[in-house]
């Protein structure tokens, strides 16, 4: 059986509002994406060293890693400043933990929250049930790591390679030759100026 195109369309937008609807009733906003920010960015935490990678191709999943182990993260229900985590656990359940995004200073690119502990839930929850004002620990901190590999290194895994200049606007070890004040110097090698 043929469908005209006009049909397929009408098909397509009532099979995404019934999805829309379904997942707003168990209980989490659809979709729930990580400020754009923090999309394409890998950030180190200050306090322990855990890399989470927002750099997944998806804007509602992150990847932390530490000790080489990769968990994967995904953004449940947000509501400004307050974001829902899920994680799926090895037996299949969910666990959830509540994040407050304090603040996000771009010109040093760093990262400032406070997260409760993960809790399990009986049934989904909703935002209010994981945000309820209680439980927040000591505040995260998280610099973005920029790019991660010298710039005189090949570029061989392009969609997670990202070669430095040595003229990073954002990074303390800047190699001294894309300065622009008096008697700095000169030097342009094509990275840009701070």
């Amino acid at each position: 059986m043929k469908v005209d195109p006009p049909s397929y369309e009408r098909l397509k937008i009532e099979v995404n509002k019934t999805l829309l609807h379904m997942c707003y009733i168990s209980g989490n906003t659809y979709p729930c994406f990580f400020p754009c920010s923090r999309q394409n960015r890998t950030f180190t935490s200050l306090t322990d060293g855990l890399t989470s990678n927002f750099s997944t191709g998806d804007p509602s999943v992150f990847i932390s890693t530490t000790n080489n182990t990769a968990i994967s993260f995904e953004c449940y229900e947000r509501s400004g400043p307050f974001i829902v985590l899920r994680r799926r656990l090895h037996d299949g359940r969910y666990v959830y933990r509540c994040l407050k995004d304090t603040s996000f200073e771009t010109t040093y690119d760093v990262a400032v929250w406070y997260e409760t502990r993960w809790i399990c839930f009986p049934e989904p929850p909703s935002i209010c049930d994981v945000c309820n004002g209680t439980g927040f620990g000591d505040v995260r901190v998280f610099k973005a790591m920029g790019c991660n590999l010298p710039r005189q290194c090949p570029v061989t895994v392009p969609h997670i390679q990202h070669r430095c200049t040595g003229c990073e606007a954002s990074e303390s070890s800047d190699d001294g030759l894309c300065c622009t004040e008096l008697g700095s110097s000169s030097v342009d090698n094509g990275g840009g100026s701070r």
